[in-house]
C-alpha cells in the first residue's frame, strides 16, 4: 500500500519543492513547474537547458559602449557650444536644441553599431544634457571678466549657466524634448 501511494504522488519541481508537477524538461527530464518552464522550439525546458542568451542586437560590449560614448560626447560638446554661439534663446535655437538631441542620439547609436540597450538610452539622454550645460557654461564663462580668479569664474559660470537653462521654462521644455529625441534614436 505504501508503494502504491508513492506511485500516485506527482513529482515535485526541482526549483519549487512545494509544487507538484507533471511537466518535465524535454532535455534533462527533471520535473519543472509552470513557473519554471521555458518554451523553446523543441519543447518546454528548464532554465539550465534552455540556455537563455540575449539576442546579438541587445549585446553591447565594452568596446562598442566606449566608442558610442566617445562619439556621443564629441557631438554633444561641439553641438552644445555651437548652439550657444547662435545667440539668445529663440524659437530657432530651441529647434536646434532638438536637432542636437537627434545628432547625439544618432552618434551614440552609430557608435554602438546600432545596438540597443538601456544603458545606451541613458547615455544618449545624459550626453544631450551635458552638451547643453557645457555650451551654456562656456557661453557664460566668456562673459565673466577675466580679472576674477579661475575658481570663481567657473563657479559663477556653472550657476549662471544652470539658471539660464532651468529659469527659462520654454528652454527647459525644449531640453526635455531634445532628451526624448536623443533617447528615441537608440531604442
Amino acid at each position: 500500500m505504501a508503494v502504491e501511494s508513492e506511485r500516485r504522488a506527482a513529482p515535485r519541481c526541482v526549483n519549487h519543492p512545494d509544487t507538484e508537477t507533471n511537466l518535465r524538461c524535454s532535455r534533462c527530464e527533471r520535473p519543472i513547474c509552470f513557473r519554471c518552464v521555458i518554451q523553446t522550439p523543441v519543447g518546454g525546458r528548464c532554465r539550465e537547458c534552455a540556455h537563455l542568451k540575449k539576442a546579438p542586437m541587445f549585446q553591447v560590449g565594452r568596446a562598442r559602449f566606449l566608442k558610442a560614448t566617445g562619439m556621443g560626447l564629441a557631438v554633444a560638446l561641439a553641438g552644445g557650444y555651437l548652439l550657444t554661439q547662435l545667440g539668445p534663446a529663440s524659437m530657432f535655437s530651441s529647434l536646434l536644441l532638438v536637432l542636437l538631441g537627434y545628432l547625439v542620439g544618432e552618434a551614440v547609436s552609430r557608435g554602438a553599431g546600432r545596438r540597443i540597450s538601456r544603458e545606451l538610452v541613458w547615455l544618449a539622454g545624459g550626453l544631450t544634457v551635458l552638451g547643453v550645460v557645457f555650451g551654456r557654461v562656456a557661453m557664460v564663462l566668456t562673459r565673466i571678466p577675466e580679472s576674477l580668479p579661475l575658481g570663481m569664474r567657473l563657479e559663477a559660470a556653472a550657476s549662471f549657466g544652470m539658471l539660464e537653462i532651468v529659469g527659462n521654462l520654454f528652454g527647459l521644455l525644449f531640453l526635455v524634448l531634445a532628451v526624448v529625441v536623443a533617447t528615441s534614436r537608440v531604442r
